[in-house]
C-alpha cells in the first residue's frame, strides 16, 4: 500500500511513542510498519522487530517462556 506524501509529512510532525512497552527505541531500523483497519479507518502501526522475535521464539518453544531456560 502506497501512501501520500501529505500523509508522510503529517505523520512525521506528530510526536508518538518514542519506545515500545518493553523499552526498545521504535527506530526504523527496528520496527516495521503495517496498515491496521479499526472502526473503518486506518492507521499506520508501528511493531518493534525485538517484541517480534521474542513473541515467535515464545510461540515456537513454550517451555522458553514458562522457566526462562531451555529444557
Amino acid at each position: 500500500m502506497a501512501f501520500t506524501r501529505e500523509f508522510r509529512k503529517q505523520a512525521g510532525k506528530r510526536g508518538g511513542q518514542t519506545h515500545c512497552q518493553a523499552g526498545h527505541p521504535l527506530l526504523p531500523s527496528n520496527t516495521r510498519e503495517e496498515v491496521c483497519i479499526r472502526n473503518g479507518r486506518e492507521y499506520i502501526v508501528r511493531i518493534c522487530k525485538a517484541c517480534e522475535r521474542e513473541r515467535q521464539r515464545k510461540r515456537r518453544n513454550p517451555a522458553v517462556s514458562k522457566r526462562g531456560t531451555e529444557v
